[in-house]
This record gives structure tokens, sequence and C-alpha cells, in this order.
């Protein structure tokens, strides 16, 4: 993905080798990328270079302070989208994009009203306000509004997605009188996230984070492998006995492969008596699991804990897995 998870992974004491896994060489250009500005710039920088701060026009120039570091692959990619770079790499992906089209209706829509939510928790919407807003919640609870707007993400579009996770959960944020903690309400409704308290910022946009990574980084207590290949694939390839503990934080996998898939990867890992695994698993708009599919991998003698509570958003299933 966009790799923000990875640098958020970054800052644990104990990682020793992360491995990057996409089947997109794309995605891990831009980990490359941001990892590599990270490492160079000072952390003001670096937020400033991947458009979490805004510049007038710096971004390229940003850029050339670092780019003998890339691998040679990634330069070239970066060479060539110099524009991506200057718009800020935060704001390149296909949800971001469509996101850019539609926030302008979006304002217009559901009028100032609305957006006094971010600012007073205790504030209650007009009955007018009220009806705009059930309106957009319909709306985009279809995936032809999203095709209409030009997204062409396989994990909205697909058969089977239900894209009315993405309204009902910011109606459950608004019900609960905390939409101004949610980052991805503020990355709809914005585009950014300069308006959130810190205290509920991703971790990889927090600079004390992002210093630890830094220095991590600069000090070699951390490698980061990249990996464009099947996820399955590469972690055939591990040596057991060498990598020991394993963390597994696999994103919404589930929006790309079914849960066939995921009980091969299970099955692997817990097959191999010798390793001890963790993984965190995330289900968004597409092969939620439901209880017939939690039993099932309860009865493979796996723990199974669901920490869905823990995401801010309210969009997304969350278990931590484990074999020990």
């Amino acid at each position: 993905g966009s790799g923000e998870r990875v640098i958020s992974l970054m800052a644990h004491p104990y990682l020793e080798n992360i491995h990057a896994i996409d089947l997109n060489n794309e995605a891990l250009y831009l980990l490359e990328l941001k990892l590599a500005a990270l490492s160079a710039l000072v952390v003001p920088e670096y937020l400033v270079f991947t458009g979490y701060t805004d510049c007038n026009n710096c971004r390229a120039s940003l850029y050339r302070e670092f780019r003998n570091q890339l691998t040679e692959e990634c330069k070239y990619y970066w060479d060539n989208h110099i524009d991506s770079i200057e718009r800020g790499v935060l704001h390149i992906g296909h949800f971001e994009s469509f996101l850019s089209r539609i926030r302008p209706i979006l304002k217009i829509v559901l009028g100032k009203e609305f957006f006094r939510l971010f600012e007073d928790n205790e504030f209650k919407m007009s009955w007018l306000t009220d009806i705009r807003w059930k309106c957009i919640h319909k709306i985009f609870s279809q995936s032809r509004s999203y095709s209409l707007f030009g997204l062409r993400d396989d994990a909205f579009l697909s058969p089977g997605s239900n894209l009315s996770i993405i309204p009902d959960a910011l109606q459950h944020s608004i019900d609960e009188k905390n939409l101004s903690d949610s980052c991805l309400a503020h990355l709809i409704f914005f585009g950014k996230l300069d308006r959130m308290n810190n205290t509920y910022l991703p971790p990889s946009f927090d600079m004390k984070v992002l210093q630890v990574v830094k220095d991590a980084m600069n000090t070699n207590k951390i490698a980061v492998h990249f990996h464009c290949d099947d996820y399955m694939n590469v972690i055939r390839s591990f040596d057991s006995q060498r990598s020991g503990q394993t963390f597994h934080a696999t994103s919404d996998i589930l929006s790309f492969v079914d849960f066939q898939y995921l009980t091969q990867v299970l099955d692997y890992l817990r097959n191999k008596s010798d390793a001890h695994f963790t993984m965190i698993l995330r289900a968004f708009v597409r092969n939620q699991l439901d209880d017939r599919a939690i039993e099932f991998l309860k009865r493979k003698n796996l723990k199974i804990v669901d920490v869905s509570s823990l995401d801010k958003t309210n969009m997304y299933q969350l278990f931590q897995i484990k074999n020990h």
C-alpha cells in the first residue's frame, strides 16, 4: 500500500527486519521514496516533502537532495513522476485522487454547518443538514457513485464490496461525537490531517515517532527488504529457524484475496511448528469475517482476538491472530 503502516511499525524497539511485500512495484517505490526522504531530511522537511505540510513548489528541490540514495529502478520511476512529487505523495493514491474530485461537491451539498462537527463534539445538526448528510450517506453506499467519479480501485469496485461501511463508520463517529478523532474523516472532508489533535494522529505522522524511525535507519538498527511478489511466495522463502518470531501486518489484504487464500497462509504458518507468529488482520469493504469464519479459524487452534475497538475510524475489522 502507501507504506504508512510500515513506517509506523519501524518505531518498535525490537524489530530488526521488515519485509515489505506488494504485487505492485509502484507501491514499493513509494515506500522506498518515503524512507529515503526520512533518512536524508530533517523530520519537518520530510512532512513537507510528503505533502502533510504545505509548500510552494519546493518538493522537487527536496527530492534532488536524496534521489541518489534510491535504487536505480526507483530513481528512474520518480524522475519520470516529478509532478506527483510536487503534489505531495500523500495525495496521489487512487482513493486520495477520488476524494479530491468529490470534496468540492461534498462541501457544497453538506453546507458549512456540517463541518462544525469537527470543531464542537456537542454540536447537533439541524434537520436540513441532517437530510443533506443522509443523501450523501445513501449515494456513497453504492459502487456506481465511486466509479462515476473515476475511482479505479478494485477494493471498492469488485463484486461483494460493502461500501456502506464507509458512510456507516462516519455516522457512528457522528453519533459518538468523535468525528474529529477520525483520520479518515479528515482525509475525506479536508484532504489533510493538520486539523487533527496530535493524540489521534496516525503514528507515521507523529514527529517523535518519525524521529525514532529516522534514527533507527541511520544507525542501521533496522533493515527493510522489498519484495514485489505474492505474499505466500515470500513467506515460503523464509527460514523459520533464522527468522524466529514474526509479526505479520497484512493491512486490508482481504480486499484483494479471498478467505481461502487467508486460510492457506495461516495453515502454512501454523504448520511450521518452530515458528511463532502474530498476525494483525484488517478487513475493509470486502470479505469481512463473520462468526462462522472466526469459528473456523479457532478450530485450527489459532488464538483470535477481535481488537476492532482500536480502530478510531470505525471502518475496519481488526483481528489479532496467534499460534502460541
